[in-house]
């Protein structure tokens, strides 16, 4: 006989309130996350300008999207799903990149619970899982890539459904396959470069005495099929855009591109795999985090009992490394969502040492927590400061500049200039203006850059010939050559007179003078 909806509803909300110190943790680890945002501690640049301008100018406006945001190799491009995830967030905002990095923050705190039910089903105990749940929260690279409004901040929640969907696939449990699917999908659609889990998939039954089922196979390829579907109908759509892709990214790979020896590829993946341990236990103290890790892994991988988990997470914090050869080596977060096998290794280590006296954990658990809160304060606090190139560009200074020029104006029309990353595209300063100065002063300035017809961001009109307020923004120096700089001054010499100039953190403003005769 089937039970009464009702009845069925309090066994659910009974279970919910059975796990209730959760809750308390995930609230706790989303408040870490946003704590500076609401003062504009955020990083916001031309790669998030560009896509603010998708989602609000297009997507948000009825024209749906099945291509996402193209990458650094010519060519490529990412999944769609980022766009439809952050867009609830500007929507909520009317265009807001704080709460829409508010809204991402809460989508990244769902980890907090993530890890809590996969360490649930492999550790087989709620204290230890509710430690693993709090080392996610306070996790100092976790809170850095829930502030990164960027793709990439996706795979924090799907890489660790592959290796946990995988774990259970290897052990003939429902639904492996299906999840390991559906996870390798959605980080594929985060991040085209995260495809490099399917070979640890592929492996891991290789060196296994289990070997899947043509079912299990089927409903893998099925499900990976379906949610990487946008991205095939992305191809088919714009002519194939991606079949030069491969050449180019071996075209710019480490060994033909930077002419680099195995030597800086073993290099770079001991730096890689080091800064994965110490962003994620003690941030302060990288080589303690190392030592710490060893003496967990050893401990009980040469002395103890090893869970049947033991061989693929192992194999899962060294899968980033092959990547590395083909253009990887740049890549700061090529090892994103692994932080959780990192922690399951330190909680495992913890619950088999301190199995009869759990409360002695707290003497290796405090500094843990510890390290992380202190680098959260001094490092979110200045932004997105692990992951991104321009890692000054954040908010706060962005619109104290647009302020200041507004301010020097005086009320009147005014022209600008910009020296940009990438070079010559007005798109971030575009937006800012866009969305945040028309609402507050009522008008736009005028642009004097090069022409910016076809990119995101063109609305911006030539001055007239009575403008005379001028100002020149100046980025921070980060993947700005000093050459090219001065050659931009040099050629804005010509129209106009220097003044004097402000600094907003690392954003320099100009102010000047339009000359009377160009």
């Amino acid at each position: 006989m089937r039970e009464p909806a009702s009845l069925s509803l309090s066994k659910v909300l009974k279970r919910l309130f059975s796990h209730w110190p959760i809750c308390i943790i995930f609230i706790f680890g989303f408040w870490l996350r946003i704590q500076y945002l609401p003062s504009g501690q955020l990083m916001f640049s031309y790669d998030q300008a560009r896509d603010a301008f998708t989602i609000n100018n297009e997507l948000l406006r009825g024209d749906l999207k099945i291509q996402g945001p193209p990458t650094s190799t010519r060519d490529f491009f990412h999944g769609v799903l980022y766009y439809y995830v952050l867009a609830p967030g500007y929507f909520l905002g009317h265009g807001s990149p704080t709460i829409a990095a508010i809204w991402l923050s809460a989508v990244n705190s769902v980890g907090i619970f993530l890890a809590y039910f996969i360490a649930l089903q492999l550790l087989k105990n709620r204290f230890w899982a509710g430690i693993t749940s709090l080392l996610i929260a306070v996790s100092y690279e976790q809170t850095q890539y829930s502030i990164y409004l960027a793709n990439t901040t996706l795979a924090t929640i799907f890489v660790p459904l592959i290796y946990f969907g995988l774990w259970l696939w290897r052990n003939q449990k429902k639904p492996g396959s299906f999840l390991t699917g559906l996870a390798l999908g959605l980080s594929f659609q985060a991040n085209f470069i995260f495809i490099y889990h399917l070979a640890v998939i592929v492996f891991s039954f290789l060196i296994s005495k289990v070997r899947p089922s043509l079912r299990q196979v089927a409903v893998f390829i099925g499900v990976f099929l379906l949610t990487t579907s946008t991205m095939w109908l992305s191809e088919i759509k714009f002519g194939f855009p991606s079949r030069s892709g491969p050449a180019g990214l071996l075209n710019r790979s480490t060994y033909s591109r930077l002419q680099v020896s195995p030597t800086t590829i073993l290099n770079t993946s001991i730096h890689q795999f080091k800064r994965l341990v110490s962003l994620n236990i003690t941030p302060t103290h990288p080589s303690l985090a190392i030592i710490f890790f060893v003496i967990c892994y050893l401990g009980f991988g040469i002395f103890g009992r090893k869970p049947d988990w033991w061989w693929l997470f192992s194999v899962s914090l060294v899968s980033f490394a092959p990547p590395l050869v083909l253009g990887g080596i740049g890549t700061p977060y090529i090892h994103a969502g692994l932080g959780l096998a990192v922690i399951l290794f330190f909680v495992y280590f913890f619950s088999q040492f301190f199995s009869k006296f759990p409360p002695l954990v707290s003497f290796f658990l405090i500094p843990i927590v510890f390290s992380n809160l202190a680098y959260i304060s001094r490092n979110n606090s200045k932004g997105e400061t692990e992951f991104a190139i321009q890692k000054t560009m954040t908010l706060r200074h962005e619109l104290d500049a647009i302020d200041y020029m507004y301010s020097e104006a005086q009320g009147k029309p005014f022209t600008f200039n910009s020296i940009t990353a990438p070079l010559y595209i007005n798109t971030t300063w575009s937006y800012l203006f866009n969305w945040y100065a028309k609402d507050k002063y009522g008008y736009f300035p005028f642009w004097h850059g090069r022409n910016q017809i076809g990119l995101q961001g063109n609305n911006l009109s030539r001055p007239p010939q009575d403008i005379h307020s001028v100002f020149v923004i100046i980025e921070p120096s980060q993947g700005l050559p000093q050459d090219l700089t001065d050659k931009i001054l040099d050629e804005e010499k010509y129209y106009s007179s220097f003044n004097h100039q402000k600094q907003f953190g690392e954003i320099t403003v100009q102010n000047r003078t339009r000359r009377t005769s160009e």
